[in-house]
């Protein structure tokens, strides 16, 4: 579970913390982000996905080096040269990243930052960058008895801890393959790059216990965001709602398929039943989710694709919902878009009662802040001079009492993060459009 999010120089985020512990020692397990547009909501999800993705580049590109010209039955219906665009555009390099990444005008180091607690221990993990490359780098977390530097680079110092790095001959070639690597590729990169490469056990080995777990933790955050998605780590597919799959006769999929059967028949009634149907193409397995409705007494099958937005948005959302109540940690940008109000707070409401884990998500339906703890209702705002900053509500200066509607507090304007709107006149707008867009024989100039 994630602690902090220190993020500095990221897009439109100047210097914002994201403080997920909850004042007693521990670290909340819900928090739920409002804002006005353009305040950087979606950004700071952004910022987890970037960094999620520098953990890798170096398995993404191993990756890419190991596909054929063209997949045995990889979207049969596209090109080779548009198949290779796809796979490559979701695999970027660091550089590729970094490219759209880093604040506009600013030439200071692009900064994250995360707290994490592990079994009860704390931990952080920073990235600095220039413009194209990593300036320095640094992870600390439980060594022996206390905390400790676990190992910190940048140009003057490459430093490995021998408590855990404890192979001298392979702390050795780790040292060499930073020389190789410096600057273009994290170090976390080339470490979940190594335990994919060799023997898991003989990684493990030549490890501490504790740095596995650090990987395993970072690995693991999943992110629904506006740039990508880093899939929960323990679902069956990328997708869970089409696509391909190499293991025919898949048991991950018939338990998919009852999960989803319950979730969605408990939540529409004309929803009579959830299936995959599935046929070969190439070697490969293809399925695609299909409702049994009930339509004016008929029942009728609708495949995912004709689906709406909102029954989309479902199945885009259960993984990471269900993974958060699995013990993971989940970010997702925009988790009310599309969705009904009471569909949304009946999930939320689940959620707050089953979560074993961490669900952080951005909203902008402000009918789930009377039901939400305040603790987990946080705000992001901004000044007049562009500076922002996220708070919980539970931490402003003055008292939100419990009997106190926070929707109606919020939407008054007491927590900030509103948009605040000057005289508008569509009237007035409509009007001078017409004489300025419209000529005298009524076309268009």
């Amino acid at each position: 579970m994630l602690s902090f999010i220190h993020v500095k120089n990221f897009r439109s985020l100047p210097d914002v913390t994201l403080d997920l512990t909850d004042g007693h020692g521990g670290v909340k397990s819900s928090a739920y982000i409002y804002g006005e547009n353009g305040a950087g909501k979606s950004n700071l999800v952004s910022a987890l996905y970037f960094l999620c993705r520098t953990f890798r580049t170096i398995k993404d590109e191993d990756a890419i080096r190991e596909l054929p010209s063209r997949p045995q039955g990889f979207y049969p219906e596209l090109s080779s040269e548009e198949v290779d665009f796809r796979i490559k555009n979701s695999m970027q390099d660091l550089s590729q990243l970094l490219r759209t990444a880093r604040r506009i005008g600013v030439d200071d180091p692009l900064q994250i930052e995360v707290g994490f607690v592990i079994d009860g221990k704390p931990g952080t993990y920073s990235l600095e960058f220039d413009f194209d490359s990593v300036i320095s780098e640094k992870l600390t977390y439980r060594i022996g008895n206390r905390n400790g530097v676990v190992y910190s680079i940048n140009e003057d110092e490459w430093f490995l801890s021998p408590s855990i790095f404890t192979d001298r001959d392979y702390r050795s070639e780790l040292y060499d393959n930073m020389q190789r690597y410096f600057g273009s590729q994290t170090f976390m990169s080339m470490l979940m790059a190594e335990r994919h490469r060799i023997n898991k056990g003989l990684f493990e080995n030549m490890v501490g216990d504790n740095l596995i777990k650090v990987m395993d933790g970072l690995w693991n955050i999943s992110v629904y965001s506006e740039d990508g998605k880093i899939y929960p780590s323990n679902f069956m597919s990328k997708n869970i709602a089409f696509g391909f799959s190499d293991r025919l006769g898949d048991d991950g999929m018939d338990a998919m398929e009852k999960l989803l059967n319950s979730y969605y028949t408990k939540l529409f009634q004309d929803i009579k039943r959830v299936y995959y149907r599935t046929s070969l193409i190439g070697k490969r397995l293809c399925y695609e989710l299909v409702f049994v409705r009930e339509l004016a007494g008929r029942v009728i099958e609708v495949p995912y694709e004709m689906e709406s937005t909102g029954i989309k948005k479902l199945a885009e959302l259960f993984p990471y919902m269900l993974s958060a109540v699995m013990g993971e940690t989940a970010f997702v940008d925009e988790a009310g878009s599309g969705l009904h109000d009471i569909v949304l707070l009946e999930l939320s409401k689940n959620m707050l009662k089953s979560i074993s884990g961490q669900f952080v998500a951005t909203i902008h339906n402000t009918q789930l802040m009377k039901e939400l703890p305040q603790q987990f209702v946080y705000i992001i705002k901004l000044d007049s001079h562009g500076n922002k900053t996220i708070s919980s509500i539970k931490d402003y200066s003055f008292r939100t009492q419990k009997t106190n509607n926070v929707q109606n507090k919020y939407l008054a304007g007491d927590y900030d993060g509103i948009p605040l709107i000057s005289a508008l006149n569509l009237s007035a707008l409509a009007a001078e459009a017409t004489l300025s867009l419209i000529d005298h024989d009524g076309k268009l100039d």
